[in-house]
């Protein structure tokens, strides 16, 4: 991979973002160069898209169902770029420590989930959903836990609580553990 100097990968995702049937490898980069790039099989640098932050975590995932990935970046604000580095929408309110997207259909759309002192989900156009009252969010999955059409929130917060929140925000259970993680 020609990568380009002081390039530190905070994250890689290595995805069909496109339809080329070719895996593209999109890099995170920090520090000083603060931007996401695909890279394709060749080596070469296919886009970059400048956040002005630093990049913690970059997800490609299929979210409305056309099949082209999106590329979720967490950095300065949450962004959501296509398949070729163009934004499709951000959001600046609050800074997110971590990300996970569900998968989305043409019948249903996925969501982008993200948090740090809470969780908040957003509808694949980046309006917000909902917004939870969870206190201070360390790790994050999705889990369908009821087997309906929509995945659940499974948090665990650093006051060693775990909670599952139902697709639409309300809290499912919660309980205190020794650990704030899950996986």
């Amino acid at each position: 991979v020609l990568a380009p100097r002081r390039l530190i990968a905070s994250n890689v995702a290595l995805k069909f973002i496109d339809l080329s049937g070719t895996p593209e490898l999109v890099v995170g980069a920090g520090l000083r160069d603060t931007y996401v790039m695909a890279v394709g099989a060749n080596g070469q640098a296919r886009w970059q898209y400048y956040t002005g932050g630093f990049v913690g975590d970059v997800l490609a995932a299929e979210m409305d169902g056309d099949e082209y990935k999106e590329i979720v970046v967490l950095s300065d604000a949450l962004y959501v770029l296509d398949g070729n580095g163009k934004q499709l929408w951000w959001h600046s309110r609050g800074q997110p420590t971590l990300v996970v997207a569900s998968r989305g259909t043409r019948t249903n759309p996925g969501s982008v989930f993200a948090g740090a002192a809470t969780v908040r989900r957003y509808a694949p156009g980046g309006s917000l959903l909902w917004e939870s009252d969870l206190p201070s969010v360390h790790t994050m999955l999705l889990a369908n836990l009821d087997e309906d059409a929509e995945p659940e929130v499974v948090t665990g917060c650093v006051d060693n609580v775990i909670a599952a929140l139902d697709a639409d925000g309300s809290l499912l259970w919660q309980a205190k553990t020794r650990t704030y993680e899950v996986q």
